[in-house]
């Protein structure tokens, strides 16, 4: 058999009470809404409903952030290179040891970011 499930009444309490608030239906003068764009920024009148007050509020686009997912590189002088290239070869260490330091140090560097 079926069985009706009782469902309570909602109390005074919980039910919803609206605020009155005042109407932004109405239209407003087309000399109301200034509007201005200059070197980018936007600057619009706004009316307060409440309080009749008026303010500009300024409006720009953000500017794009530089994607962190990838470091900056920096330009290496040649003059740096060729340096950098006659000591590996003039140095006495072999391959893999230079290697071995080589990644500690970036695994250094990597911790400090």
């Amino acid at each position: 058999m079926l069985r009706r499930l009782r469902v309570p009444r909602l109390s005074t309490v919980s039910c919803y009470r609206y605020l009155a608030l005042p109407s932004t239906s109405q239209q407003a003068d087309a000399n109301d809404l200034n509007k201005t764009i200059a070197d980018g920024v936007a600057h619009v009148t706004a009316t307060n409903i409440y309080t009749n007050e008026r303010s500009i509020v300024q409006l720009k686009q953000p500017k794009k952030p530089m994607s962190r997912k990838f470091r900056r590189e920096y330009a290496i002088p040649d003059q740096a290179k060729t340096g950098l290239l006659d000591v590996l070869i003039s140095c006495d260490r072999s391959p893999k040891q230079l290697q071995h330091e080589a990644d500690q140090l970036t695994e250094k560097l990597n911790q400090r970011r």
